[in-house]
């Protein structure tokens, strides 16, 4: 692959996607300084109540993502019938994640909190918020499947305009609805949900309208759905799955630190929460990097070039490099005046400082694993190694060792945080040896040559 297509991958996935995720991220950062100047409590009950969401979207994004080593590798072979079912086939099951989650919000929201913090005035807050904002778990879980469909064929803009114009109106209804501005009713954590649940469901509507407009490719007719079989259904899971529980025990592991931290007080979970908000706006560049580098892997698998594929690794490898070194420095110098947007106690905004500048100090190790998970091995379509190393770093590793931290050690959170970077370092080394090895390059497409399959 010539270096003028990956430069024409950049610009047309990995910028488009990073600014999503900046975007995305600036969202975080407004809406949790926002909840913040309600109260310290209406931020903890807000952080705690959207692991929902955040599980929500890790297992959506696993399915999304797993199918899209399919389109990527589909588009390298120009086989649009079998890309409009993959997209068929992925948007039921995400529905499906979508609507047990909403049932769970809606009917189980205090159970769900009362699991998550001890303190009754929290679980309370978190509650009216999980059943405010429940209704859109739906359509943010369809949302989320066109965007990632979008970025796996190179149409990345048509994501980042979507949440762009969802994001301006979250912020606004934000605005007037936790505040109360210009006589709107001031609503705090409930307001909060509410505009949250709009913005999300503009946002699935936008973006049927823009691929419907654009990218009509990536809409499914009604015989994609019909068409499906088990055959097809299982290669795509058997693909898919572990990418799905690879994001779901990463993002199990995390809620899990958050309650490990919720034992040692309210202010480390905020904490918590607000520097992991500063790091991801920081990152926001790697993931572009990571689906750039997906989608220009599997295009050169489906067009049989793996020398080229081998190549693309090898170069995204030293552009995180490069970019890690600096965004680290970046985060050493921006984030005192950046953490002073949040209404937070001296303590909290000590421990967040600390917090922030662990993360910025293990970036380089942290986007290693990035660019090979999310990137390499997806593209490639090597998800089980990806899954094995994932799954030893947050649960072999991790889990343990903030568990041992709280409650046996009982350290303070900012020691507890610096510990928990064992867990990358684990993960560093599985991907590298893998790395190496080039084992990783597996044609995804072949199987479905088989007539009870396509």
């Amino acid at each position: 692959m010539q270096k003028n297509e990956i430069k024409k991958a950049l610009f047309s996935v990995g910028i488009p996607v990073a600014v999503q995720n900046l975007i995305s991220s600036s969202l975080n950062l407004i809406d949790t300084a926002m909840v913040s100047y309600v109260s310290e409590e209406a931020l903890a009950a807000v952080t705690l109540a959207n692991q929902v969401f955040f599980l929500m979207t890790l297992v959506t994004f696993g399915i999304s993502s797993g199918s899209g080593a399919f389109l990527s590798q589909f588009t390298g072979k120009d086989d649009a019938e079998n890309t409009k079912r993959t997209v068929s086939a992925t948007l039921l099951i995400s529905g499906s994640v979508g609507i047990v989650s909403m049932f769970l919000a809606s009917f189980f929201g205090r159970e769900i909190m009362g699991l998550l913090i001890r303190d009754a005035h929290v679980i309370s807050l978190g509650t009216r918020y999980l059943h405010r904002i429940a209704p859109s778990y739906l359509f943010s879980t369809l949302a989320l499947t066109l965007m990632i469909a979008a970025r796996s064929v190179g149409k990345a803009g048509i994501a980042m305009t979507a949440t762009f114009l969802a994001v301006v109106l979250n912020i606004v209804l934000d605005y007037l609805l936790i505040f109360g501005a210009f006589g709107f009713p001031q609503m705090g954590v409930e307001g909060a949900a509410i505009a949250t649940s709009i913005a999300r469901i503009f946002e699935f509507a936008l973006m049927m309208f823009l691929i419907f407009r654009f990218e009509s490719r990536l809409l499914p007719g009604k015989r994609h759905f019909q068409t499906l079989n088990k055959g097809f259904i299982f290669a795509l899971l058997q693909h898919s799955l572990p990418v799905v529980m690879s994001e779901s025990f990463w993002a199990m592991g995390i809620v899990l630190y958050t309650v490990f931290l919720a034992h040692i007080g309210q202010g480390a979970v905020s904490a918590f929460q607000v520097s992991r908000n500063l790091y991801n706006f920081f990152d926001v560049a790697f993931f572009g990097l990571a689906s750039a580098t997906s989608y220009l892997i599997g295009v050169s698998i489906g067009k049989g070039r793996t020398k080229s594929a081998k190549k693309i690794a090898s170069l995204m490898m030293k552009y995180n490099l490069f970019a890690s070194l600096g965004f680290s420095v970046l985060i050493f110098l921006l984030s005192p005046g950046l953490l002073r947007l949040y209404n937070l106690t001296p303590q909290t905004y000590e421990t967040a400082l600390s917090m922030i500048r662990i993360f910025g100090g293990f970036m380089f190790i942290k986007n290693t694993t990035l660019i090979f998970s999310v990137g390499i091995a997806r593209g490639g379509g090597d998800t089980r190694y990806a899954m094995f190393a994932d799954t030893i770093g947050v649960w072999g590793v991790g889990v343990p060792i903030v568990f041992i931290s709280v409650f046996i050690l009982k350290l303070d959170p900012v020691t507890v945080i610096f510990l928990l970077q064992t867990e990358e370092i684990v993960k560093f080394v599985f991907c590298i040896a893998r790395l190496k090895n080039h084992r990783w390059i597996h044609d995804l497409t072949t199987r479905f040559e088989d007539k009870s399959i396509a």
